[in-house]
């Protein structure tokens, strides 16, 4: 009986030695800690095992290392030990390469913007970035792979890839400047417009494919000169980020592919250009692509104080590991893409407007044709006014002078027409009179008395009233130049001695913008000559021998006065 209550009270004694080591041992080998990820909204952050060990005395370092959880079945200790030799995304994208993306992960995080966390053993862990809804991926928005060796309490930011895309204005026609880039600028119907697109180059770690592609959309008035097949030729460079010009690299070409120039039912035109193997510029990260492109300002310009944009965005690969194949470095229909915010330029244009009046009643005048002519633009535009057009059924007549009448000829009056069986009809126009070569327009105003020459950049100019309205007298040519200010508005300079009533005028909009020129030119009637009946030339006569008398007179009395002396 005794030898049965010694082995009671030791197995008693054992029992309490065990329940009193048992929290201790589990406060050393299970200790927990926070993660805390600073969360961005239609995200959501996966936390892989990757390894599990011990926590050493000073808390810093993770010893006896074993496998994790979530990592592949081949993933051995010695590569997990090798991660030690890299950093930031690469230590990320080497961490996911070990781990198994298909096995349930330890934690799951839901990003709304705000910073959420996760409790955690200690340990290696990956936490893989992915949209949580893959249609509303915002602009610009890429994920990233993140490794934390978790020892203590920790707080992490998952870094995503950036990329910035930019467009300038470098220049019209011939006159072209890559060192003076703008946003805003001026041009006339016809004109060519230079652009450069660019956008920076991403850090391309973790990806072993690589899409990147630059999406133009030009407006209405705007018809890019390229065409599906076309193979570019820019390059890459240091983008100044004050002024946005691009300093190139000598030597260091890049070839962009045109793959897409659609026309949109709403008038605008897309290009889309893709940099030819994207991923060979891998170690450029932070440099910039660029690449020119041309555009021709047509007939459909907006004027006034709508510009003519043409926008750019960056289309980019923003899941790495992701086997990009689409084709002529493009994407394909499954492929996940970023997509940037745009970047938009503006070209302005503007018109002249005329109004013919009486110059003694303001009264509308019709039958006046004005010609636009420049010396340093290269087109003067589009024409909306009138035109006298041949039409057996017609009612007008040419004169001699180049008027109309409606005045049919008789045998004494024909050497005053030009033609006096030729008739013509009155037509409004809206037509295009450029071409590539052409620097001056005319046109006859309307029923109301205006003409319009639209689409007019910077330039000097002459106005010339090439047809007078029967009875009045034609007006002094009106010389005047067109300039851009500093401010993104255009100027107007008369020449020197241009009569007040005369001057064009510049309309200006709410910021104070010059914006359209326009003038009510008045014409006068020219001297009359008597109708038929009239006082004609009696009054001469009566006057002349009034004043023939009147010296006889004079004459005769001085006679007389001689004689009586």
């Amino acid at each position: 009986m005794k030898r049965i209550k010694k082995i009671a009270s030791l197995l008693l004694a054992l029992v309490m030695a065990m329940a009193m080591t048992l929290p201790a041992f589990a406060a050393e080998t299970d200790p927990t800690y926070t993660l805390k990820i600073k969360t961005v909204a239609n995200h959501t952050y996966k936390i892989y095992q990757l390894a599990t060990g011990d926590i050493s005395s000073d808390g810093n370092t993770l010893s006896n290392i074993e496998v994790g959880k979530n990592a592949k079945t081949d993933t051995t200790v010695g590569q997990i030990k090798e991660l030690k030799n890299k950093e930031g995304a690469k230590l990320g994208d080497a961490a996911y390469a070990l781990i198994n993306p298909n096995s349930e992960p330890i934690g799951t995080v839901t990003g709304d913007g705000e910073e959420k966390s996760a409790t955690l053993s200690g340990g290696y862990y990956v936490v893989v970035d992915t949209f949580t809804s893959s249609a509303d991926v915002a602009e610009g928005d890429s994920i990233s792979r993140t490794m934390v060796q978790l020892v203590a309490d920790a707080k992490i930011t998952p870094k995503t890839i950036t990329v910035e895309p930019d467009k300038k204005i470098t220049g019209v026609n011939d006159d072209v400047n890559q060192n003076n880039p703008t946003d805003t600028n001026s041009a006339a119907i016809g004109d060519v417009i230079t652009y450069r697109l660019a956008g920076s180059i991403p850090d391309m770690t973790g990806y072993t494919s690589f899409r990147y592609v630059l999406l133009d959309t030009a407006s209405k008035g705007l018809e890019p000169k390229v065409k599906v097949d076309d193979v570019l030729t820019g390059g890459l460079g240091t983008r100044d980020s004050n002024s946005g010009v691009i300093t190139p690299e000598a030597g260091r070409e890049v070839k962009y592919r045109v793959n897409e120039v659609t026309k949109n039912t709403d008038g605008t035109t897309v290009v889309r250009l893709a940099v030819v193997n994207a991923i060979s510029y891998a170690n450029d990260t932070n440099k910039w692509f660029y690449v020119d492109i041309q555009a021709t300002l047509t007939e459909e310009a907006d004027v006034v104080k709508i510009p003519n944009t043409n926008k750019v965005k960056v289309i980019f690969s923003n899941v790495p590991g992701h086997d990009y194949k689409g084709d002529n470095d493009d994407f394909g229909p499954n492929d996940p893409e970023g997509t940037t915010v745009e970047v938009t330029v503006n070209t302005y244009t503007t018109e002249l407007t005329l109004n013919k009046v009486d110059g003694a009643n303001n009264a509308v005048l019709t039958g006046a044709e004005f010609k636009l002519e420049s010396t340093n633009s290269k087109n003067v535009g589009y024409v909306t006014g009138q035109e006298y057009v041949l039409d057996n059924d017609g009612t007008w007549y040419k004169l001699a002078d180049g008027a109309y009448t409606q005045t049919e000829p008789t045998e004494e009056t024909a050497n005053k027409y030009a033609s006096t069986t030729d008739k013509y009809i009155l037509k409004n126009v809206d037509k295009t009179t450029y071409t590539e070569a052409q620097t001056e327009a005319q046109a006859f105003v309307d029923s109301n008395g205006k003409v319009v020459f639209t689409g007019l950049g910077i330039g000097d100019y002459k106005l010339t009233e090439v047809t007078t309205p029967d009875g009045y007298n034609t007006m002094a040519p009106i010389v005047f130049s067109i300039g851009w200010t500093k401010e993104g508005g255009f100027s107007l300079t008369m020449a020197k001695g241009t009569p007040d009533n005369m001057k064009l005028t510049l309309a200006s909009d709410e910021d104070g913008k010059g914006t359209v020129l326009s003038s009510t030119i008045p014409n006068n009637k020219g001297s009359l000559l008597p109708s038929t009946g009239g006082i004609g030339t009696t009054i001469f006569y009566i006057v002349g021998a009034v004043l023939v008398i009147g010296a006889g007179v004079i004459l005769v009395a001085k006679k007389r006065m001689s004689k009586e002396v």
